[in-house]
C-alpha cells in the first residue's frame, strides 16, 4: 500500500545531443531536439489513483462485453488499463486541463486536450508508435507506475515513424519505438 509521505527518488538525467537518428525525421520543420532533458514528475493523490482504478476497471470491463481480447501482445489488461488511465491524469494534471474519464472513445477523441498518452511502466521506455496511429496526432509519454508518474515529453506519430525506430521486441506485434532524446519537452503549465 500507499506510506505516508513516501517519495519516488528524482529521475535520472538524461544527456545528449538529441540527435535525429531517422533522416525522415532531421528533415522535418517541425524536429525536435532535446539536451539535458528531465522529465517532469507528477505524483496522483489517493483520490486520483481511485478514480483511475475506476476508468481503467471501466475500460477493461467493456473490452470483456465487447468480447475483445488485449492488443499488441499484452496480457495484463486490468493492470493497463488501470495504469494508462493513471497516465493520463497525470498528464492533465500536469498540463492543467481537464480529463474527461472516457471509456470506448478509442482514437475519436485525444486522451488529455489535444494529446494521445502513452503510459509506459518503466522511466527509461521509449515512446511507442503504433502503425495505426494518426500521423497528425500528439502522443506524449509517461513512464512510472502508480502513484508515482514522470511525464517525458511528445511528438506527433509521423515524427516517430522513422525506420531506424521500428522493432518487434519479444515476439509481439512491430512499432515503431521512439528514443526518449527525440521527444520534445512539454511546457510546465498549458494556459
Amino acid at each position: 500500500g500507499l506510506r505516508q509521505g513516501a517519495q519516488r527518488p528524482e529521475p535520472q538525467t538524461r544527456t545528449g545531443a538529441g540527435s535525429c537518428r531517422g533522416r525522415l525525421l532531421c528533415k522535418s520543420a517541425e524536429k525536435p531536439t532535446r539536451v539535458a532533458v528531465m522529465g517532469h514528475v507528477i505524483t496522483l493523490t489517493i483520490n486520483e489513483l481511485a478514480v483511475a482504478v475506476n476508468v481503467g476497471a471501466r475500460r477493461q470491463l467493456s473490452a470483456i462485453e465487447a468480447g475483445l481480447r488485449d492488443k499488441h501482445g499484452a496480457k495484463q489488461g486490468w493492470q493497463n488499463h488501470i495504469e494508462g488511465a493513471a497516465g493520463e491524469i497525470a498528464v492533465a494534471k500536469f498540463l492543467n486541463k481537464h480529463w474527461s474519464c472516457s471509456v470506448n472513445t478509442f482514437r475519436s477523441e485525444p486522451d488529455v486536450s489535444t494529446y494521445e498518452v502513452r503510459t509506459r511502466s518503466e522511466d527509461w521506455h521509449d515512446l511507442i508508435i503504433r502503425p495505426d496511429d494518426k500521423d497528425e496526432s500528439p502522443y506524449i509519454l509517461v513512464t512510472g507506475q502508480a502513484p508515482y508518474f514522470t511525464v517525458q515529453g511528445w511528438l506527433y506519430a509521423r515524427e516517430g515513424k522513422v525506420p531506424d525506430f521500428w522493432k518487434a521486441p519479444g515476439g509481439r506485434p512491430p512499432a515503431w519505438f521512439v528514443p526518449q532524446g527525440i521527444l520534445r519537452e512539454l511546457p510546465n503549465k498549458e494556459t
